[in-house]
C-alpha cells in the first residue's frame, strides 16, 4: 500500500500541485491522466522521491520497493542485451546479505517476547518475501521470458546495447523493471517504443501483476485494457474514477452536467433571494428582517463549476497541390540485406485521400518499405511510381536524433 496525503508543489506564484491525496493498493492498475504540463510527471517524481513537494507526505511500508520507466536512459553500451537485463537482479545479492546479518543476530539473541526481536522476525519474512518474489534460481528463463515478450529475437540476446537504437534501448529497461517486481511499478508511455504485438504482451502481463501499478498513457486503449482506476490531474487538483478510461470519460461528463445542473439552479435562488433582499430594504418596517436575510445569504456554500482548459494547439498548413487519383503505385518490389529476404515481390497502391497503416512484427520489413518510398533504401528490384504533385513527408521512428537543434526557431 502507498498514500499521498495532501500533495502541494509550487513554482513562484504558479501552483501546480494543490491538496493530491490518493491510496493504492496491492493488485491496483491505476492510470494518471491529464493535458501537457499538468504535473503528471512531477507527481511521478515525487512519489519515487526524486524530487520534494512543497507540502504534504509520500506514506509505504517498510522495505517498499518502487520501479520508475524514466524516459532517459544509461546503459554500459559494452554489455549485451542478456547482460544488461540481468543486471537488474543485482538486489538479490543485497537481500540475500541483510537475511543472512538478521539471521546471525536473532541466532545471538535470546530476548524472544521483546519488540525489537518481532521487528526482527517481521523484517526477515518481508526478506524472505522479497527474495521469492526474485526467484533468483530462474533468473535466465525470466529474462527470456520477458525479453521475448518485449518484442527480441534469441539471437538478439548476444548483441550489444550500443547496436540497439533508443526505443528498443528503452525495451531493455522496461525488462528489467518488469523483472524485479517492484512493489510499485511507475511507468510513464510504456507503450512509446513498443510495436502492437509487444503491447498487448505488456496489457496481459500488467493484467496479472501482483503489485501496485501506476501509469501514464496517451494511449486510451491501453488504458482501457489495463486500468481499473483512473486518476485525473486538472488545474493542479486530482479526481479519482473507478473503472478505466472508457467509464472514466462516462463518469466524468455526468458529474460535469450535475454540477452545471446545481450551479444553475442555486444562481436562481440566489438570485430571487437578492431580489426579496432589496424590496424589503426599502422598507423601514423589513429592514432588520432584510439584514437577516442577507447574513443568511451570504452564510450559503456557493457551487463553483470549474474552467474547463479548451484550448487547443492550432496549426495551420498551406494548401497542397491538387493530385491525380493515385499517390502511389509499388509493383514486384524486393529486398534483402545480405542472405536476409525481407521484402519479395509486394505489390500495392495508394489512392487520394486513403489512410494505410503497416502492421506486422518486428523486422518484418515495415520501415524498409517507408525508406524505400522515401529513398533512403533502394530496392533490388522492382518500381514505385508516385502520382503527379505529389509531395511527401516522412516523420521517421527515430525523429528526434535527425532533427538539426542549430535550425529550430523559438518564437
Amino acid at each position: 500500500m502507498i498514500s499521498l496525503n495532501n500533495i502541494g508543489l509550487h513554482f513562484g506564484d504558479r501552483t501546480l500541485l494543490s491538496g493530491v491525496t490518493f491510496m493504492l493498493n496491492r493488485r491496483e492498475r491505476a492510470g494518471l491522466v491529464g493535458k501537457n504540463g499538468a504535473g503528471k510527471s512531477t507527481l511521478f517524481r515525487i512519489i519515487s522521491n526524486q524530487q520534494s513537494a512543497d507540502e504534504g507526505t509520500v506514506e509505504h511500508p517498510k522495505h517498499f520497493s518502487m520501479g520508475y520507466l524514466k524516459q532517459d536512459l544509461h546503459f554500459d553500451g559494452n554489455n549485451t542485451v542478456m547482460e544488461e537485463t540481468k543486471a537488474c537482479f543485482s538486489e538479490v545479492g543485497i537481500i540475500e546479505k541483510e537475511i543472512s546479518e538478521i539471521t546471525d543476530e536473532m541466532n545471538e539473541r535470546t530476548d524472544y517476547e521483546s519488540d525489537s526481536y518481532m521487528e526482527l522476525v517481521e523484517e526477515l519474512t518481508d526478506l524472505n518475501a522479497r527474495l521469492d518474489l526474485l526467484a533468483p534460481g530462474k533468473i535466465d528463463a525470466q529474462c527470456e521470458r520477458i525479453l521475448k515478450g518485449l518484442g527480441f529475437k534469441e539471437e538478439d540476446f548476444i548483441k550489444k546495447v550500443s547496436q540497439f537504437s533508443g526505443g528498443w534501448q528503452m525495451r531493455i529497461e522496461l525488462a528489467k523493471l518488469l523483472l524485479t517486481q517492484p512493489d510499485l511499478l511507475l511507468l510513464d508511455e510504456p507503450t512509446n517504443h513498443l510495436d502492437i504485438e509487444s503491447i498487448i504482451w505488456l496489457e496481459e502481463y500488467l493484467g496479472s501483476y501482483p503489485g501496485i501499478v501506476l501509469l501514464i498513457s496517451h494511449d486510451k486503449q491501453f488504458l482501457n485494457n489495463v486500468c481499473n482506476r483512473i486518476f485525473e490531474l486538472e488545474w493542479g487538483k486530482l479526481s479519482s474514477y473507478a473503472g478505466n478510461y472508457d467509464k472514466y470519460i462516462v463518469e466524468k461528463e455526468m458529474q460535469r452536467e450535475v454540477l452545471a445542473s446545481a450551479y444553475v439552479n442555486q444562481q436562481k435562488q440566489i438570485a430571487e433571494k437578492e431580489r426579496t433582499i432589496s424590496r424589503f430594504m426599502a422598507k423601514a418596517t423589513k429592514t432588520s428582517m432584510a439584514q437577516s436575510m442577507q447574513k443568511q445569504l451570504d452564510k450559503i456554500e456557493r457551487i463553483e463549476v470549474p474552467e474547463f482548459d479548451t484550448k487547443a494547439f492550432k496549426l495551420k498548413f498551406p494548401e497542397a497541390a491538387r493530385t491525380g487519383r493515385v499517390v502511389l503505385e509499388v509493383k514486384n518490389i524486393s529486398k534483402s540485406f545480405g542472405p536476409k529476404l525481407v521484402l519479395k515481390d509486394v505489390n500495392f497502391a495508394v489512392e487520394k485521400g486513403e489512410k494505410i497503416a503497416f502492421v506486422g512484427q518486428n523486422g518484418m520489413g515495415k520501415t524498409t518499405m517507408a525508406k524505400m518510398i522515401t529513398a533512403q533504401l533502394m530496392a533490388d528490384s522492382g518500381t514505385m511510381n508516385f502520382g503527379s504533385n505529389v509531395a511527401l513527408g516522412y516523420y521517421a521512428q527515430n525523429q528526434s536524433e535527425l532533427i538539426d537543434v542549430k535550425k529550430q526557431c523559438w518564437r
